[in-house]
């Protein structure tokens, strides 16, 4: 890599760090009422809820429509991972009107 001696420092900065300790196991995740009612309310757009590794918690009907029906999969197979892809990205941006 070619980097000047600020982005060499950095980098240096960065693996100098110790690792992070062991966290203890994060409880489920929820979506607030509030979040469903917004979803519903952005019925023009498609829109989900993602946890904290792309698990989706939550979507209105267009993202369930344009993507899978999120509610009628089995909770470890509702994750966006397999919708990265250029389509979705073409869905998504379609969708909005971006």
């Amino acid at each position: 890599m070619r980097l000047d001696p600020s982005e060499r420092e950095q980098l240096t900065d960065l693996f100098a760090r110790p690792a992070p300790g062991r966290r203890a196991p994060a409880g489920p995740q929820r979506v607030r009422p509030g979040l469903h009612l917004m979803l519903q309310t952005l019925d023009h757009v498609p829109a989900f809820v993602l946890g904290r590794r792309s698990d989706v918690l939550a979507s209105n009907r267009l993202a369930r429509t344009v993507l899978t029906g999120f509610d009628a999969l089995p909770a470890p197979r509702r994750n966006l991972a397999p919708y990265s892809s250029g389509a979705f990205a073409v869905a998504v941006a379609v969708g909005t009107g971006a």
